[in-house]
């Protein structure tokens, strides 16, 4: 089930002197099934959900993601992707 994200207040949280961010919020689904000789053997569904923060930081660009979504796990994952940059 996809989870209703607030992107604008979550971009609030981003602290860095960058000299550009952007956001972007990631859901994936996937429901594996195998079936052997016709008859199913094991059937699945995984899904992950999270943020990927990039900075532009002197002309380098810095990436990091993480499953944090909260103001405080994106204030980390800017500040992650800063260093990176």
């Amino acid at each position: 089930m996809k989870i209703d994200t607030n992107l604008n207040e979550l971009l609030s949280a981003v602290n860095v002197p960058a000299d550009w961010v952007g956001m972007r919020e990631v859901y994936e689904a996937n429901t594996p099934r195998m079936i052997r000789d016709g008859v199913p053997v094991s059937n699945g569904h995984y899904s992950t959900h999270g943020i990927m923060i990039e900075v532009l930081v002197n002309g380098q660009f810095g990436y990091y993601g993480t499953p944090d979504i909260t103001k405080k796990g994106v204030e980390a994952a800017a500040e992650n992707a800063f260093k990176q940059a």
